[in-house]
């Protein structure tokens, strides 16, 4: 089912989201509204304001901070797998590269390394290429993870948004109540549209970069428009639906068939086959910078 998001009640209490995850985090799905968004520097870092999201669940995320020799700062989530790192002991690369959560479990912090090759961060000016890093720490970042309604009330069930608490300027409104039912009939409404997302297994859904794998061929054609959804080519989900995609025969899909069947720019043909051979788009964020 949808809901028609235009005769929803809402709450006249405003939450930042660290006070909205701790009341509500055991009664999950709400359904929200944003009352003020959060501009970052990137559109997978940003929220605005009137959008209306069903809050599915809370994530816990553990994360590594690493600070290069220039003085930048940034993190990684603990499990990410596109990227293998050496560890540096008396300025030399010690044994083959290994995953960040090896280097963690083995290793007490802080501990020198370097990426296979260097992180480059394309937000900044010039593109900073980040080569020895120094792991300081670790924490866990709790995320909201959500699915916006659009503005016809339908739920994007395949278009997860992450909400992380250092958004803090953003403010939210719960909805109370929809016209033409009563509490019961509401509270079923919502957990009838959080067991569809349940169906569908969160984890099947790319919420990180990180979750990627570099092959691609068994993924569904869902997650192959999750992939897009990751590079911003979310346009072509359509097409790619309709002809059935999935990963397999994503690989068999020439350039001239991406422009001419599936309607594709040449820049977003160039995007998707560089996705298609391994590469994958380093995301930050506020604060520390973070990828993934």
């Amino acid at each position: 089912m949808d809901m028609d998001t235009s005769k929803l009640h809402w709450g006249h209490q405003e939450y930042n989201l660290g006070k909205f995850a701790e009341k509500f985090k055991d009664s999950f799905p709400k359904i929200i509204n944003v009352t003020v968004g959060f501009l970052g520097q990137q559109e997978l870092d940003s929220i605005s304001s009137s959008t209306h999201i069903m809050v599915h669940s809370l994530l816990c995320q553990q994360r590594a901070v690493f600070e290069s020799k220039h003085g930048k700062v940034l993190s990684l989530p603990v499990t990410i797998s596109t990227v293998g790192f050496y560890i540096i002991r008396n300025d030399r690369r010690e044994g083959p590269p290994i995953s960040l959560q090896a280097i963690l479990e083995s290793n007490p912090l802080p501990v020198i390394i370097q990426p296979i090759t260097p992180l480059v961060l394309p937000w900044l000016s010039g593109g900073h290429r980040l080569d020895t890093l120094t792991i300081t720490r670790t924490y866990e970042e709790q995320l909201l993870i959500g699915f916006p309604f659009s503005s016809k009330g339908i739920l994007s069930r395949h278009t997860p948004l992450v909400l992380p608490m250092y958004m803090k300027e953003v403010r939210i409104a719960l909805a109370e109540g929809l016209e033409g039912l009563d509490q019961g009939q509401f509270e079923d409404a919502c957990a009838t549209l959080g067991g569809q997302i349940d169906e569908l297994g969160l984890r099947n859904l790319f919420i990180f970069q990180a979750e990627v794998p570099s092959n691609l061929r068994d993924l569904s054609v869902a997650q192959v428009c999750s992939c897009l959804r990751l590079l911003n080519l979310d346009q072509y989900c359509q097409a790619f639906e309709r002809e059935q995609i999935d990963g397999d025969l994503l690989y068999t899909v020439e350039p001239s068939m991406m422009r001419e069947t599936l309607g594709m720019e040449s820049l977003h043909v160039g995007k998707l086959l560089r996705f298609r051979e391994g590469w994958r788009p380093l995301l930050g964020s506020s604060g520390a910078e973070q990828v993934g």
